[in-house]
């Protein structure tokens, strides 16, 4: 996706060192262009990569409909705070869910410019792999909520059994689209439901990471009130004649 007088890519400005080496445009540099009365492009296409403020992302696209110039509008459907039981809508990271088929849903995924705990040690070049943790995270509870949706008197709570992860090359910021499928569940119990999941992050139709979850829905009230006895079980607190007497407590 280099500038080659047909498509040019844009990413975050995070993500300048990537930019040198691909001959791609950081995203303040563009705006100044845009603002600076640029009118015309050496190229008909525009990629939006990662990184991108969703302000500078609604300004791109309509500079490039204003022009005629095609460019990928994914970034700017955000699934909902629902579908990913996210409070912010900054803090959404994957795009809104397109089933391909019984159980199968694709995403684009979205990295805004927030640079928080999960990206803090950015190198210039690609992602971190915490991101590509929570984002197949949200795509997993989309999926379940779309497969498992709520009823008028009750709905499911989730329960994170087992995360796998495998990566097979870096994540860099470019489109980058996660495919979730439902692979099996058990609803033997109807109050409790084990799920397996899968998760599979492609750039440039190669993958680069593929993810397994193990999930356990149950009703809500149910899942309340267990969690509720279970802190009640908590110690605040290790005496120090345990710590002196557990090896396992030395750091």
């Amino acid at each position: 996706m280099n500038q080659d007088g047909k498509s040019c890519l844009i990413v975050g400005d995070i993500y300048s060192e990537f930019a040198k080496v691909n001959n791609a445009i950081i995203e303040s540099d563009f705006i100044k262009m845009i603002f600076n009365g640029m009118d015309s492009l050496p190229f008909d296409e525009l990629v939006l990569g990662q990184g991108l403020a969703r302000a500078s992302v609604s300004k791109i696209v309509d500079f490039a409909q204003r022009h005629g110039i095609r460019c990928n509008t994914e970034l700017m459907l955000e699934a909902s705070l629902t579908l990913t039981h996210k409070h912010d809508i900054q803090n959404v990271m994957i795009s809104t869910p397109v089933c391909l088929g019984r159980a199968v849903y694709k995403h684009q995924l979205i990295i805004n410019e927030l640079f928080d705990r999960l990206s803090d040690h950015v190198t210039g070049y690609h992602m971190g792999a915490m991101l590509l943790m929570e984002a197949a995270r949200q795509g997993v509870i989309s999926t379940l909520e779309l497969e498992f949706p709520a009823q008028k008197d009750s709905r499911w709570g989730y329960v994170l059994q087992r995360f796998n992860t495998e990566y097979l090359n870096y994540a860099f910021p470019v489109p980058t689209e996660i495919v979730v499928t439902l692979e099996t569940c058990d609803e033997s119990n109807k109050r409790q439901i084990m799920t397996s999941l899968s998760i599979v992050f492609n750039q440039s139709e190669t993958c680069i990471s593929k993810m397994t979850m193990d999930v356990l829905l149950i009703e809500d009230g149910m899942l309340k009130k267990l969690e509720g006895k279970k802190a009640k079980t908590v110690r605040p607190y290790t005496s120090k004649k345990e710590i002196r007497n557990d090896e396992s407590m030395s750091i």
